[in-house]
């Protein structure tokens, strides 16, 4: 992957956080946590293959509980 489409997936999932925190439609935010929570686990995936470490997260979990709550 190139330098230039990490960046752009970066600004995704930041664009997605701002969208998520002013959504007030449940059915939409929880689409915007879906596609948030699939875009920090590929940028999770990527850094841990270019840096070869564990990047291994509790995140759905937590996001699970504070839904659930």
């Amino acid at each position: 992957m190139d330098e230039d489409h990490t960046q752009d997936r970066t600004r995704d999932w930041r664009d997605l956080c701002n969208q998520a925190a002013t959504e007030l439609d449940p059915a939409k935010l929880m689409n915007l946590i879906a596609e948030l929570t699939r875009a920090l686990n590929e940028r999770d995936r990527n850094r841990q293959s270019a840096t070869g470490e564990d990047t291994k997260t509790c995140r759905g979990i937590s996001l699970h509980r504070k839904l659930a709550v």
